[in-house]
């Protein structure tokens, strides 16, 4: 009932506003529609009836605003939708991939990327479950397919570089990460890649190059470390080259020495070739500091075999006792190379002195299975050489 009234309320309004109108416009105006025709209305009709287009003109407007506000948000729900729906499916092929169902978790992925050909996640996804299953060529097919519509995309191209190395494309897989470092130059990872690519390929002069470019990007202990593969990277150029004389490989061993004083390879190398030129002294000094830098007993061995060979077996056992056995030491330096020297006593039949040797071996606490071993052999063989085999078995 209240409805009814207030429009009739509004009716009356507008009657009253239009007999207004009417009352203050009674006169006639003359309106042109086109050159030569026009019609004598009253000006009350044209103000009322301008108004009322306008009306007209506004609601129409606003009426396709509403719309395409409309359409709008239908798009945006969609599309919210879809993502949804996309987030659900992916979910569900990882959960898939994660149990080891390899051809459900593919059938789901494919199922994504027939909705979105461009979704790089699914390919990505798609090549892993080949990968996993072990068909490591079905998965770089993929990825080689994803790369040809995304040809700068790192990830494909790094996946792919790891894919052809492992099938044996020492080659496919350089080329794959040397197309990453065209698009990031600066990345630690893409040269760190190139420098082991280069590696596998023999390129070593490519590979120090790159290697000293990620060297500038590091620091701390990744940063030591870095400078000890260019090292090695320098070592194995140089033994690479085929027609290096072996003066100039000295000279190279020695510029890297420079750079890297305890760089092992290198002092080993050198010792070698002081070795075969019947330099004993010199490569006893480089094995002796290659020892000092590693603990490694292979060097007091390459020590001992030099001189025993030379004839001096006197010098081989007063090198390595001096050598574990400086001034004010109170233990041996090296459980591993305290022990290479009691069988080397043994070897030249030195069983006292090796006895000796022996019981100074005992104040060193052996923490490592391997050498624990060592011990228990060296032990059995002094105890045989005594006469006493009972206890040595």
């Amino acid at each position: 009932m209240s409805g009814r009234i207030v429009k009739l309320l509004v009716l009356l309004l507008i009657a009253a506003a239009v007999s207004y109108v009417f009352y203050l416009n009674p006169g006639p105006v003359e309106v042109t529609y086109r050159p030569g025709v026009s019609w004598r209305l009253p000006l009350a009709l044209v103000l009322i009836a301008t108004f009322f287009v306008g009306v007209l003109l506004t609601a129409l407007f606003a009426f396709a605003i509403g719309i395409k506000l409309q359409f709008a948000t239908w798009r945006v729900n969609r599309r919210a939708q879809q993502t949804k729906d996309h987030h659900d499916l992916i979910g569900e092929a990882r959960a898939e991939l994660a149990l080891g169902n390899f051809g459900a978790a593919r059938a789901l992925f494919q199922k994504v990327i027939q909705r979105d050909a461009d979704d790089l996640e699914a390919r990505v996804l798609l090549a892993e479950s080949y990968r996993r299953e072990g068909e490591d060529r079905a998965a770089l097919r993929i990825l080689e397919e994803a790369r040809m519509e995304q040809r700068q995309n790192p990830e494909l191209l790094l996946l792919a570089s790891d894919l052809n190395e492992k099938l044996g494309n020492p080659t496919a897989a350089h080329d794959n990460a040397a197309l990453v470092y065209k698009v990031a130059p600066r990345n630690p990872m893409v040269l760190a890649r190139l420098v082991h690519t280069c590696g596998q390929l023999g390129r070593f002069d490519e590979a120090v190059s790159y290697q000293e470019q990620l060297v500038k990007l590091l620091s701390g202990d990744p940063y030591q470390h870095a400078q000890e593969h260019l090292a090695g990277l320098k070592l194995r150029r140089a033994l690479a080259a085929p027609t290096e004389s072996a003066e100039t490989l000295r000279a190279t061993l020695n510029d890297i020495l420079k750079q890297h004083r305890d760089f092992v390879p290198a002092l080993a190398e050198l010792a070698a070739m002081e070795c075969d030129a019947l330099h004993f002294e010199e490569a006893t000094k480089f094995w002796l500091r290659a020892f000092e830098a590693s603990k490694n007993p292979l060097y007091l061995e390459r020590i001992a075999s030099m001189w025993i060979h030379a004839d001096e077996p006197s010098r081989a056992v007063a090198t390595v006792r001096n050598t574990l056995h400086p001034r004010g030491a109170k233990a041996p330096l090296s459980a591993a190379g305290q022990i290479f020297f009691v069988n080397l006593l043994l070897h030249l039949e030195m069983i006292d002195e090796a006895r000796k040797e022996f019981e100074r071996l005992k104040a060193i606490p052996l923490a490592d299975e391997e050498l624990r071993a060592a011990f228990a052999l060296v032990k059995a063989r002094i105890l045989e050489r005594e006469g006493r085999v009972d206890e040595a078995l």
